[in-house]
């Protein structure tokens, strides 16, 4: 998801842009800018109310300070940029855009998931990216988590994966065709869907009309969606009235006849109408509702177009969920950078649920959860090469000899992402000897980058046995 090529862009543009702001000299590296992103990644884990709390004497994180120092952290955070400043073109001129601070990480991102195989049932919808500050594309959505921030349009599956996104910049940025600015997201989001291959995509009532469903299946693609009923002119459907007499349960619906698109309405504690190209009212299931009167669950007859759309349209919405739970959190005027913090988890959230479904694909029940997975991949962007973070500062004094000596811990097993990379691992010979860590045998030899004893005899290769995957 983000890759090498974003990771040399950001070096490069932030270094140019400390030379074009001050005359200084960055001197960012890849492996530095690879510490600088694991250490926000840390920091959404592991939350202080303010940043500089990570390097605080009383509430210091070592995994934090000890590969940075606080002021070359702010350093970078200073002049970190994506892109060169003076090929903006200026407001008001044709080819303005408004996101051009991020548009190599947009665009880049973007390919990206694309590359990702899509399942068949996605569904489209709204993400809001915290943001307070002053900004003039800010929205505010009254039934979101966040209800002010940067708007986002995304299409993910129905396991949370986002496969295509599209930031929204204010009016304007999506054009008022006859089917309306709703219908325009939608279709801009689906043209990376392949066409005829009976992929099927989910959106609301902000989204749907029957020319857009109409459209959608000229182009291969079947939809279903919530539908307002001031959208169903000309369709005689029952009135609201009539289906609460009937009792919950009680549903209608009307088949177009050119294009087969069915609309149902069902009466629940409401009414509800769904407008789909591939599904209808039967077969009906049953489905359990709370009843107020008699205090438990009761038993309520549920459309197959209705059942279709539950569980098919919380792909954004998990992906939203998920993201939030080690969201980095971190407050600044600069809204360009809370917009970047969304597109590193965007990016983690992704790579975990790419992660769950090959482990599923293999039979594996066992997976990382989503904290170990952020966790690890922190650390090995926060580590150096030998896989071990680097200490700062000057060393402390030698203790005085009446202090006891702490027991000496057991060196704790390296990450599989250093394990199995195959760098630097060389075998060094060692005075003492030590256990194996696989066989428990006694070995003279251990890895220079994993520093665990390992046999490397001629009747026993635990030193390649371990690296190997």
């Amino acid at each position: 998801m983000f890759d090498d090529d974003m990771v040399e862009r950001l070096v490069f543009q932030s270094n140019l842009y400390a030379m074009q702001k001050e005359g200084v000299q960055l001197k960012v590296t890849n492996k530095e800018m690879g510490q600088f992103l694991g250490i926000h990644m840390l920091m959404g884990i592991i939350k202080q109310p303010t940043m500089s709390q990570h390097w605080n004497r009383a509430t210091r994180f070592p995994l934090i300070a000890d590969v940075m120092p606080r002021d070359r952290f702010k350093t970078l955070r200073r002049f970190f940029h994506a892109n060169d400043n003076h090929l903006a073109v200026p407001k008001g001129q044709d080819g303005y855009d408004s996101l051009f601070k991020l548009r190599p990480v947009i665009d880049g991102l973007r390919a990206n998931l694309t590359k990702i195989p899509a399942e068949e049932r996605q569904s489209i919808d709204e993400q809001m990216v915290p943001f307070k500050g002053k900004l003039r594309f800010k929205q505010y959505l009254k039934d979101k988590p966040h209800s002010w921030g940067i708007k986002i349009f995304s299409r993910a599956g129905a396991s949370g994966i986002i496969y295509d996104f599209e930031v929204y910049t204010g009016k304007g940025s999506v054009p008022v065709t006859e089917l309306g600015q709703g219908a325009e997201v939608v279709l801009r989001l689906a043209e990376e869907i392949p066409r005829d291959k009976n992929f099927k995509l989910f959106f609301d009532n902000y989204y749907t009309s029957i020319p857009l469903i109409r459209e959608l299946l000229l182009h291969g693609i079947h939809s279903a969606g919530t539908v307002r009923t001031n959208r169903l002119k000309g369709c005689n459907i029952e009135a609201d009235d009539l289906l609460k007499k009937k009792g919950r349960g009680s549903f209608d619906y009307r088949v177009e006849t050119n294009s087969g698109i069915v609309v149902t309405k069902w009466f629940d504690n409401k009414s509800v109408c769904i407008a789909s190209s591939f599904v209808g009212a039967e077969p009906s299931d049953n489905c359990k509702r709370w009843d107020r009167n008699s205090k438990k669950y009761v038993d309520v007859v549920r459309p197959l177009c209705i059942a279709e759309y539950n569980k098919f349209m919380g792909g954004v919405d998990l992906s939203d969920m998920l993201i939030e739970l080690y969201r980095i959190d971190i407050r600044g005027k600069k809204w360009y950078m809370r917009l970047f913090y969304y597109f590193l988890d965007l990016s983690v959230v992704n790579a975990w649920l790419l992660y769950r479904r090959h482990m599923g694909q293999q039979g594996r029940t066992h997976n990382k959860s989503l904290l170990d997975f952020k966790s690890e991949i922190a650390n090995y962007l926060t580590s150096t090469n030998d896989g071990t973070p680097k200490p700062r500062g000057r060393p402390l004094r030698d203790q005085d000899c009446s202090t006891p000596k702490r027991p000496k811990l057991a060196k704790p097993k390296p990450y599989d992402s250093v394990r199995y990379d195959g760098i630097q691992h060389w075998p060094e010979a060692v005075a003492d000897k030590k256990r194996c860590r696989l066989c428990s045998a006694y070995a003279r030899i251990q890895c220079f980058k994993c520093h665990v004893s390992l046999c490397l005899v001629k009747n026993r290769n635990c030193f390649k046995i371990f690296h190997t995957q």
